[in-house]
């Protein structure tokens, strides 16, 4: 039996091809913030800084988290959340 995989609206485009819209830092930025989540933390931004709350976190990962942060840079993630809705934040963490 054949399987055909599609994705919704991405007919005739390639598969590794970013959805309509979203940018490869947007998309970054929301995959980096799920991970962060799935380990227990989250983030907010307040007056132009990051601010992370953290509940049963696993710690394990906080290095790596904390490298991806540094490289991306706490200016372009509390831009991402001013442009960016929930609902969008949700579907970029939701991507992968």
């Amino acid at each position: 039996m054949q399987m055909l995989f599609t994705r919704l609206g991405r007919k005739h485009k390639d598969r590794g091809a970013l959805p309509e819209g979203v940018s490869a830092m947007d998309l970054a930025i929301g995959q980096l913030l799920g991970l962060a989540q799935s380990a227990g933390y989250t983030f907010d931004p307040a007056d132009r800084r990051l601010v992370k709350i953290s509940a049963n976190a696993d710690g394990r990962l906080w290095t790596a988290l904390k490298t991806l942060l540094d490289d991306i840079g706490v200016d372009a993630i509390v831009a991402y959340f001013e442009r960016t809705t929930p609902e969008r934040r949700k579907a970029h963490s939701a991507i992968a």
